[in-house]
């Protein structure tokens, strides 16, 4: 088991960046990147730890239709937020920017690895075009 304690040291910046743009009236969208296993996952995880309104959802290696089910049922766990059984890119996030505008106080949502959603798009489109 890792002791987050222990294992976040040196993200105090990040970390108050985060919570400042949490702070802040209107919205923000933030991009997070870097090499690899220099923390990020676990600099979003500390933040949004003890958010009432949050959600984080990894982006796994899965068919486009399965990973968006996927994150339907989190925003509806999470969020509250019904998007219906096979939404679309578009739905997922007019949903997220429809509840954002009706919610008293923030509402954060982190994708993590969502690269890999462009891979898997890619991939998909290829192979059914026979590449």
């Amino acid at each position: 088991m890792i002791n987050m304690v222990e294992q976040f040291f040196d993200r105090e910046r990040e970390l108050g960046f985060l919570e400042d743009e949490y702070r802040r009236s209107g919205f923000s969208f933030i991009i997070i990147y870097g090499r690899r296993r220099v923390g990020k996952t676990f600099l979003v995880k500390k933040f949004l730890s003890g958010k009432r309104r949050a959600v984080y959802i990894y982006v796994s290696e899965m068919s486009s239709s399965a990973l968006r089910a996927q994150i339907a049922d989190e925003l509806r766990d999470r969020l509250g937020l019904r998007l219906g059984p096979l939404p679309t890119w578009a739905d997922i996030f007019r949903g997220l920017f429809r509840r954002s505008r009706r919610s008293r106080g923030r509402i954060v949502a982190v994708f993590d690895e969502f690269q890999r959603r462009w891979r898997l798009t890619a991939r998909h489109s290829r192979s059914s075009r026979g590449l």
